[in-house]
């Protein structure tokens, strides 16, 4: 391995604006984050893991909210059909529409239910 491929996570934690000890928390929670080079127990990223940071980082916090706990992003990150865009939230009023959604699809189902008994 080629160590100029590879940054430090002080450097990852300057680039995305993480903590370093958030940083170590999610590597010890989610596998490939990191790449250990030369056995060694430091941590080095390289571009890959630089982009599955920056995912993970969408899916726990856009714009100072949380969204999805650390087991749920990691849950999605594992599915081999993951795509960002659909997790990804745009706004408020998305957010609100979703759920407007949501609930009205709980409505109709109650009332299915409820004719069918």
């Amino acid at each position: 391995m080629n160590k100029k491929n590879y940054i430090s996570i002080s450097e990852v934690s300057k680039l995305l604006n993480i903590n370093t000890h958030v940083i170590r928390y999610w590597d010890s929670n989610i596998e490939g984050l990191s790449t250990k080079l030369n056995g060694s127990k430091r941590r080095y990223f390289n571009h890959s893991n630089i982009k599955n940071l920056k995912i993970l980082k969408s899916l726990l916090h856009t714009n100072g909210k949380s969204h999805y706990s650390i087991i749920t992003a990691k849950n999605i990150m594992k599915n081999k059909n993951f795509n960002i865009k659909s997790y990804q939230v745009k706004d408020d009023k998305s957010n609100t529409l979703f759920i407007d959604s949501l609930n009205e699809i709980s409505n109709n189902l109650k009332n299915l239910i409820k004719l069918k008994i």
